[in-house]
This record gives C-alpha cells, sequence and structure tokens, in this order.
C-alpha cells in the first residue's frame, strides 16, 4: 500500500511537471511528456552564444527568450558608468518613493471608526462610513457587508490623491475594510492622525535593454554591440536563431 502511494505521488509529480524529452534554447520548441508544464513562454526563436569580449566581470547580460520581443538587458554591476551604442548605463540608479502604510477600518465599542493596524474582522452585516481628510482635501469611502458579502461599496477620493490614497472592501469569513497610502501628506479619522513615513530611497545597479528581436530571421544571424567602460572597449556578441521548431 504504501509502494503504491509513493508511486502516485511520483506519477503525478511527473504529470503535473513535466520530463523534457527534448531540449531546446527556445522554450516554445522544447518537448515533454506527457504535457507541458503551465506556463507562458512560447519562443521558437532564441538569443545564444552570447559573450563579451575582453570579458568585464562587473557586466552582466540577462537573455530573455520567453516571448517575443526577445531581449538583451545589460546590468552594471561596476563602479562606473558604462555606455553601449553611445547611450550611458549608469553604475547606480536611485529611487526614492514614500513606504507604503496598511491599516484596518473597524469599530470601537462605541460604534466609532477607528483605524488600526492589526487586521479586524468585522461582522458579517456591517456598515462602515466614514468621512476623512488627506491633507487639506476631504474624502469619504463606505462599505456594506450583507453575510459577509459585500452589498455595496463607495470610494470619494480627490483625483489628486487617488494614486496614493485606496481603500479596498473584502467579504468572507473575515470580512476587512483596507486603507493603504502612501501620501506625502498626513490621514485623519476621526481623532487619529497618521502621517507620511520618511522618503526612502533605494539604490540598484544600472540596467538598459540593449537589444530587441520581434521576428526570427530565416537563418542563424550574428550580431555585435560595441561599448566601452572607461578606456576599456569591448565587443557583445550573440547569435539570434531561425526558428527552431
Amino acid at each position: 500500500m504504501k509502494s503504491s502511494s509513493i508511486f502516485v505521488g511520483v506519477f503525478l509529480l511527473v504529470f503535473l511537471s513535466g520530463c523534457i524529452i527534448k531540449n531546446s534554447p527556445a522554450p516554445g520548441c522544447i518537448k515533454y511528456w506527457p504535457v507541458r508544464p503551465i506556463g507562458g513562454c512560447f519562443s521558437r526563436f532564441a538569443i545564444i552564444n552570447t559573450r563579451i569580449e575582453p570579458p568585464i566581470d562587473c557586466i552582466k547580460l540577462e537573455i530573455n527568450n520567453c516571448n517575443p520581443p526577445l531581449e538583451i538587458r545589460l546590468i552594471n554591476n561596476c563602479k562606473e558608468d558604462v555606455y553601449v551604442q553611445g547611450e550611458k548605463i549608469p553604475y547606480e540608479v536611485e529611487s526614492c518613493y514614500i513606504p507604503l502604510q496598511i491599516y484596518y477600518l473597524a469599530k470601537d465599542l462605541q460604534g466609532n471608526v477607528v483605524l488600526t493596524e492589526s487586521r479586524a474582522c468585522l461582522k458579517r452585516n456591517e456598515n462602515v462610513s466614514v468621512t476623512g481628510f488627506v491633507g487639506e482635501e476631504q474624502f469619504k469611502v463606505s462599505c456594506v457587508l450583507e453575510d459577509g458579502k459585500i452589498k455595496s461599496k463607495e470610494s470619494h477620493i480627490s483625483s489628486k490623491y487617488q494614486k496614493c490614497l485606496r481603500t479596498i472592501c473584502i467579504g468572507g469569513s473575515c470580512p476587512t475594510f483596507r486603507i493603504e497610502f502612501n501620501c506625502n501628506e498626513s490621514i485623519k479619522i476621526g481623532n487619529q492622525i497618521i502621517g507620511p513615513k520618511p522618503i526612502r530611497c533605494d539604490k540598484y545597479p544600472g540596467s538598459r535593454i540593449i537589444a530587441l528581436h520581434e521576428v526570427a530571421p530565416s537563418r542563424d544571424k550574428n550580431y555585435t554591440i560595441s561599448g566601452y567602460i572607461g578606456e576599456k572597449n569591448f565587443t557583445i556578441f550573440y547569435t539570434l536563431t531561425k526558428q527552431l521548431c
């Protein structure tokens, strides 16, 4: 009995994942048994044989052969800017943003709507309606639940703040009314005032797509891309295959 259970488990694993019986650099040409795994990559041609001459360890090439357009992305992990085909790829990019805050709208013992950081389950039959302020602008949101299902919901938020202030009403066994915001002004509901979090800045290596290919050539085609870093020149070589199946 135990061995048969193991066999069934292995069979299901193979059936759901698929075994590769014919490999290919083009994901759409890979042959599986008994079925192809669930996924969305179907390109029948591919970018292959990528290399940089002379090799530069701090430059990374990422190849996307999933679906057309196929692409090569250069990631600059060096300590200085890289130039490819006359375009600069900085060694560092800074992205600044206001972190997202998530609160839940709930009712206290007196029936007043309050904000709480912990997930608060509403009653299955509940009407939560509140008027608040973001900066000097007033907003009004509501969520009406009936037997745990959303009967109606409304959101009246100034267009100025619609991208940084959102409300989500969710039904189910634990109905919730969530508010998400990353505005640069305070949120006020009742006597509660929640200020914006300090701006956060993250730094990333610079990157850029340096090659795009929508269609397969009639036969394999070799390409070169020139670039330099400091006083050092380099060349990127790669091959774009014809349709492989």
